[in-house]
């Protein structure tokens, strides 16, 4: 064991001697290198360090940039005046809408209020003095229209109701049925007369003669009041402008006979409704159901009426009253339409209140002849050279534009609005289907 350690250390030696003889002047060598390479680079560190001098530059002209901070000053004050405007305008509205609320609050409270002084005791003798009245008012005002007369020569009858809320004398009853009778066999036809009491005329009596109804009952005259103070102009700016504007029509509203013509809802479906009765009507004329919401004329045949319902058709219910309206369809217009985001009957859609407009024009509206027309003379770029430079387009020009689905159509014009700002061009975009 001693003798096998002894034979290793031997050969241990013998070759490190061997390495040394072999390696030893490339090991000098490698130290050497290494030990130069630091002495160099410690006495270039010990040399200062002179930087080469910079060339000189030549000094900047900031006009260009004075000229573009300028102009973008220029355009924010502008943005921010405009915010301001803007920001004035959305108050006004707010504090408008705020006010067309109140008073809203304030009339149904006020015809709430009416409704049950009417209905005390203390007004009984003074309702039965003016139903008296009434009653003369209407036999001198009765008459056949032209859709009662045709009615009688197809049917040969005329179904005449008088209503009222407290019980008539017979002597009334009498009255009115001899002059409907004598009005309607002048016509050559005979009278099918009813009698009726409803407690929610409050007071008064109605006369309904074929589709003419003559009112003088006090919830039609409720009815009324509220109507034309609702749809007054709300130009009052305070609590007291509006208190003196709504007791002055209430000064100027008229206590006569309320004559109209309503109708019956046959059907509804997908917003198409058919009526029968109001057979004088018009085409394009507007009716009113009992839930509010309004209707035009469409179709007129010989036993019906058709008509396309503006707004939700699913609360108007079959055999429920229709009332004409005896005006045409018509939508806002004016300068308080611009900017704004509104629907085919001209009602905001857009998030920001009532449109505040006092003027309207009827749909079917007349197109000024050609001679009346401002000539074409003033050119409208529309920011497309091509277009511009083939087919110009003169301001009141009509021009189509005609191609497949996605090509570019509406793109092409929204471009040319986009084009028009600060034209003085009034643009209007219109989406339909």
């Amino acid at each position: 064991m001693i003798m096998r350690f002894v034979y290793a250390v031997i050969n241990l030696l013998i070759l490190a001697g061997l390495i040394y003889l072999v390696g030893r002047k490339s090991i000098v060598k490698i130290f050497r290198s290494r030990r130069e390479k630091i002495a160099r680079e410690l006495d270039e560190a010990e040399t200062p360090f002179a930087p080469e001098p910079l060339p000189e530059m030549p000094a900047p002209d900031d006009t260009a940039l004075k000229s573009e901070l300028a102009a973008a000053e220029k355009d924010g004050k502008a943005a921010l005046a405009e915010l301001d405007t803007q920001y004035e305008a959305d108050a006004a509205d707010q504090r408008r809408e705020m006010l067309f609320t109140t008073r809203a609050q304030i009339i149904e409270q006020v015809l709430s209020l009416a409704e049950q002084h009417m209905r005390s005791a203390e007004y009984q003798a003074s309702k039965l003095a003016r139903q008296n009245a009434a009653v003369e008012q209407i036999l001198a005002q009765i008459h056949l229209t032209p859709g009662d007369v045709s009615y009688i020569s197809r049917k040969g009858v005329l179904y005449v109701t008088l209503t009222s809320a407290a019980v008539l004398p017979d002597e009334t009853v009498e009255k009115v049925r001899k002059r409907a009778e004598a009005l309607v066999a002048a016509a050559g036809g005979k009278i099918s007369y009813w009698v009726r009491q409803k407690e929610e005329l409050i007071g008064g009596l109605q006369l309904r003669i074929g589709d003419t109804i003559y009112d003088y009952t006090i919830s039609n005259k409720l009815y009324r009041l509220g109507k034309a103070l609702n749809d007054r102009p709300l130009t009052e700016t305070d609590a007291d402008s509006i208190r003196a504007g709504m007791l002055d029509a209430v000064r100027h509203m008229k206590l006569g006979i309320d004559v109209f013509q309503v109708g019956r809802v046959l059907s509804v479906s997908d917003g198409i409704c058919w009526m029968d009765g109001l057979a004088d009507i018009m085409y394009g004329e507007l009716v009113e159901f009992v839930n509010g919401e309004r209707g035009m004329v469409m179709d007129i045949q010989a036993d019906r009426v058709g008509c396309i319902i503006f707004g939700r058709y699913d609360h108007v219910d079959s055999y429920s009253r229709v009332r004409r309206l005896n005006k045409m369809a018509s939508v806002p217009v004016g300068e308080a339409m611009l900017g704004r985001v509104v629907d085919a009957l001209g009602k905001p859609i857009d998030g920001r209140g009532r449109i505040w407009s006092t003027e309207t024009r009827p749909i079917e509206f007349q197109a000024p002849a050609i001679p009346d027309r401002q000539s074409v003379s003033v050119p409208l770029h529309t920011g497309i050279k091509a277009i511009d430079a083939l087919v110009p387009i003169g301001r009141g020009q009509r021009e189509l534009i005609i191609g497949d689905r996605q090509t570019g159509k509406t793109a092409i014009a929204i471009d040319a609005i986009l084009a028009q700002k600060g034209q003085n061009v009034l643009c209007i975009y219109v989406a339909i289907g």
